[in-house]
């Protein structure tokens, strides 16, 4: 009987350390920006593809599935797909995209973060999806990705998101 209690309470001891160690969404959230803003403006010196009419670096494990039209890429990680827009006609320090996301209303942000660098503006967003998921939002200029995500992926994707729209030329 003695063994039985020992090994109870034991357990329920290590399944609340486990759950005091699991970050929260929130907290994810913000080390996902965090990561997004230490990311912007670095150069990338890995090999380029032409991508519809630029040229940009496309991470392992990714491919572009549909680039017929010269605004809109989608790009696929497995089943995950990251969609690309790239407005030619906006300024490097547009603000558009953030002002968009800001006056939509319809997202509910869990984390973001602007960042200027040179005449450079760029933002990272995080927003409510589902229980499992957030949407991930992307922006440098007139270039802007998106993707569904899992908890889990957040930070990893928004680093491989802010690597590819920092090297479009």
């Amino acid at each position: 009987m003695k063994r039985k209690f020992t090994i109870v309470i034991m357990s329920c001891c290590l399944l609340l350390l486990l759950s005091a160690c699991n970050k929260s969404v929130e907290e994810r959230a913000e080390e996902t920006v965090k990561v997004a803003t230490e990311t912007f403006g670095n150069e990338t010196d890995t090999e380029k593809e032409t991508v519809a009419n630029f040229q940009m670096y496309v991470p392992k494990k990714f491919e572009v599935k549909d680039q017929t039209d010269e605004q809109n890429i989608i790009l696929y990680k497995g089943n995950q797909p990251f969609i690309l827009f790239v407005n030619p006609n906006e300024k490097t320090d547009s603000q558009l995209f953030y002002n968009l996301l800001k006056d939509s209303g319809d997202a509910t942000i869990i984390a973001e973060k602007t960042f200027e660098k040179e005449n450079v503006f760029g933002f990272a967003a995080v927003l409510e999806s589902d229980d499992a998921h957030v949407e991930l939002v992307a922006n440098i200029g007139g270039k802007k990705m998106t993707t569904i995500t899992k908890n889990k992926q957040m930070t990893e994707d928004m680093e491989r998101m802010i690597e590819m729209l920092n090297s479009i030329e």
